[in-house]
């Protein structure tokens, strides 16, 4: 027995000894924990482009990290400051200003970040991201180099109207040259500008009401997908309203008038349908002029859901006119949330035009508590001033825009009250004039969802015609972060470039879209800028 006793001693010696360290060796002073921590992702992520100049920058890291180790010391990017906060396993960095736009930024988390156990990183962390181009910039991911021209007959095609779907997916409607007479055109794209080949014959469809010019000049997308498509066809001695309705393949919808097509008589002078809505309850109101035997008067019609006149319930038989002076042409409309329905354009009093508006309740009779007795005139240059769109703001305000002529044509924007009365808090009391080249017209007006007004058109150089935008704050003044000094032109080709139709998709970018000329015919054009 006495010779175990140096052995039990022993023992006894290396127990006490691994008590003393903790039960393990060769350990760290740190709670066993030796892993590093990692960064699982980042935003922006790395080599992201287009990002906004507000963007808040942050890493997520693979385990709960020491709030303290995390500071602008440690988090930081390249040519900017801000301010670094930490909470469950991310770090965000918020910029103390917005960024540049179009720079290149680098993101650098170093070493000095800690876990919980006081374990560092293996090695400093880089990324790198891009901020987006500036207001008005064409958009390059977008067509070619921001544009696209398509060719769909054989001769001229210009595009009139524009609408963006759910998908963003974008559908233009207007004319096509067949090589015997013009067409309803369409055509739709995808979000990046290429034609939609799900969409009629490669992309496109054409629709003809007769043997006579069919133009197309309104479009409008309801809630179910389908493509109404307005303007005017020939019936032989002079046209008619025209009405279309399409599925979204393209195809035209045989549960629409006659076979996906409606027609509506006015009587024997001009008629054109220029403007079309789509009510809540799915009917459609379309608008433009009709001559009445002594004046051209601005012209209503409402179709039910299957294209049939609305006959019970909306003016005379489904149709309304109205006289506002010795000549009357309306251009624009648009549906209030109260179902009212307000039209714009031009109305002469034999010597120069003005702008033209008038109100209508939705059984189609004047509403007398806008203008006077349904109506409002302005004059605001000394021959020809018309509205050529129309939108309607949230809080009921009334936003149009248009061309007036002075010494020029030249762009114009005026907002009214719900009751007809000109907005002074607008503009120059109601009215924002803006000159762009030798001569402008404003052809179509979108509301963003700030409250930022942007109109599209054409301008003049003196030798051709160029799209043109501009964009106003929602109190009438030039918004002077769009474009060059608040204004965009764009040449799609050494010809002339007119836009006649503007959308803004779900992303906020501004498709503009019209005609250019490519060769020696016109094609559809649109190009799609940041907004």
């Amino acid at each position: 027995m006495k010779k175990l006793i140096p052995v039990l001693f022993s023992a006894v010696l290396l127990a006490g000894f691994l008590a003393g360290s903790g039960g393990c060796g060769g350990c760290n002073d740190n709670g066993g924990d030796s892993t590093r921590p990692t960064i699982l992702s980042v935003s922006p992520s790395d080599g992201a482009t287009g990002v906004p100049i507000t963007t808040t920058v942050s890493a997520t890291f693979s385990e709960v990290m020491n709030a303290t180790s995390i500071n602008e010391a440690t988090f930081s990017v390249e040519g900017a400051t801000g301010t670094v906060s930490y909470e469950g396993t991310t770090a965000t960095l918020t910029p103390s200003a917005a960024l540049a736009y179009n720079t290149t930024f680098t993101v650098t988390v170093t070493t000095g970040v800690k876990d919980a156990a006081d374990n560092s990183m293996a090695s400093d962390y880089t990324w790198s991201f891009t901020t987006r181009p500036p207001p008005g910039t064409l958009d390059a991911t977008f067509g070619t180099s921001g544009t696209v021209t398509t060719a769909i007959g054989s001769g001229n095609d210009e595009i009139h109207a524009l609408g963006i779907q759910e998908d963003d997916g974008i559908v233009v409607a207007g004319q096509s040259w067949t090589g015997i007479n013009f067409d309803f055109g369409l055509a739709r794209y995808t979000s990046i500008g290429a034609l939609d080949t799900t969409f009629g014959s490669a992309g496109t469809v054409t629709t003809a009401f007769g043997t006579g010019n069919d133009h197309a000049e309104a479009l409008g997308i309801q809630t179910d997908g389908k493509i109404v498509v307005a303007g005017y066809a020939s019936n032989g001695a002079n046209n008619d309203f025209a009405l279309a309705r399409y599925t979204p393949t393209g195809a035209l919808d045989a549960t629409f008038g006659s076979a996906g097509t409606v027609t509506t008589f006015f009587g024997s002078g001009e008629v054109r349908a220029n403007a079309l809505g789509i009510q809540s309850d799915g009917k459609i109101v379309a608008a433009g002029y009709s001559w009445n035997s002594a004046n051209y008067v601005f012209t209503l019609a409402r179709y039910l859901t299957d294209g049939n006149l609305d006959t019970a319930t909306f003016g005379s038989a489904g149709t309304v006119t109205t006289i506002i002076s010795t000549d009357s042409f309306a251009n624009a409309l648009g549906i209030q949330a109260d179902g009212k329905i307000v039209v714009g354009g031009s109305s002469s009093n034999g010597i120069n035009y003005t702008f033209g508006l008038a109100r209508y309740n939705s059984n189609g009779t004047p509403d007398t508590t806008f203008g006077s007795s349904g109506i409002t005139t302005t004059t605001i240059g000394t021959d020809y001033d018309t509205i050529y769109a129309l939108g309607i703001q949230s809080d009921g305000k009334i936003v149009v825009a248009g061309s007036t002529y002075t010494a020029n044509f030249d762009f114009v924007l005026a907002r009214y009250n719900s009751n007809g009365t000109l907005d002074t808090t607008f503009g120059s009391n109601g009215i924002t004039v803006t000159v762009i080249g030798m001569y402008s017209s404003a052809r179509a007006l979108r509301i963003q969802s700030d409250g930022k007004i942007v109109a599209a058109g054409y301008t003049s150089n003196g030798v051709n015609a160029d799209f043109a935008l501009a964009r106003y704050n929602s109190n009438g003044a030039l918004d002077a972060t769009f474009g060059t000094a608040s204004i965009v032109t764009t040449v799609l080709s050494s010809g002339d470039d007119y836009a006649r139709a503007l959308g803004i998709q779900s992303d906020g970018k501004i498709v503009a879209a019209g005609w250019s000329l490519v060769g020696t015919n016109i094609d559809f054009a649109l190009a799609r800028y940041w907004p």
